[in-house]
This record gives structure tokens, C-alpha cells and sequence, in this order.
């Protein structure tokens, strides 16, 4: 029962890590959805050109 404290400690960077890899994969997946609207733009603008 001495080792509690590097248990919990263990267990709550394993859950912050988990968490901030959560929040990144959101923001990188926003991010791609922007591009990719940005991208159908450009299509859409080139297509009436032509």
C-alpha cells in the first residue's frame, strides 16, 4: 500500500495523455474539414471559369 501515490500519479498522466491526445486529433480534424471546404471552393470556382 506504499506505492498508492505512483499509482494514482501513473494513472493521472496516463488520463492527462489520453485527454490532450483527444483535444489534438479534434483540433488536427477541424482543421482538415477546413481545408477540405476550402477545397470545394477552389473546385467550384474553377469549374465556372472553364
Amino acid at each position: 500500500m506504499e506505492n498508492m501515490p505512483y499509482l494514482f500519479s501513473a494513472f493521472a498522466v496516463v488520463w492527462v495523455l489520453i485527454f490532450y491526445y483527444v483535444y489534438r486529433m479534434s483540433q488536427k480534424q477541424k482543421q482538415l474539414l477546413n481545408d477540405i471546404e476550402q477545397l470545394k471552393k477552389i473546385i467550384a470556382e474553377r469549374k465556372k471559369e472553364s
